[in-house]
């Protein structure tokens, strides 16, 4: 039996989507959903749809524990699942957590709320933010 050392690639990993309206040099804008309801997420997700449409400087990618994968694929996001798992030590959900921490450490982040605002106020928003 022969060990193998792991395969490094060299590229760039990217969060955009094959299918997706953001550029490859996008910035990310995590959205932050973990404990919000489906409905509230759907309507959220709807609204950063909207407000994301015409801004392809910006690569969605939302945080969420809700399985709704047919939703989401329609959304042309990169979708990070945080289900809530049992078992002993640290949980998968604050591990990967930490892991998402650590990738995600230079974009920009929003509460799924963000997408329940208006356009003044996502447009205060984001100017806050420098976006």
């Amino acid at each position: 039996m022969r060990l193998m050392p792991p395969h490094v690639v060299r590229r760039a990993w990217l969060p955009t989507l094959k299918h997706g309206s953001a550029d490859e040099n996008a910035r990310i804008l995590l959205i932050w959903a973990l404990g919000v309801e489906c409905d509230e997420l759907w309507r959220a997700c709807e609204g950063f749809s909207l407000y994301l449409q015409d801004m392809p400087s910006l690569a969605p990618v939302l945080v969420t524990d809700v399985a709704d994968f047919a939703y989401f694929s329609r959304l042309g996001w990169l979708v990070e699942y945080l289900p809530e798992l049992e078992g002993e030590g640290q949980s998968y959900q604050e591990r990967k957590r930490d892991y998402l921490a650590w990738r995600y450490r230079d974009a920009v982040v929003f509460p799924a709320a963000a997408g329940l605002l208006d356009k003044e106020s996502w447009s205060r928003l984001l100017q806050h933010f420098g976006v």
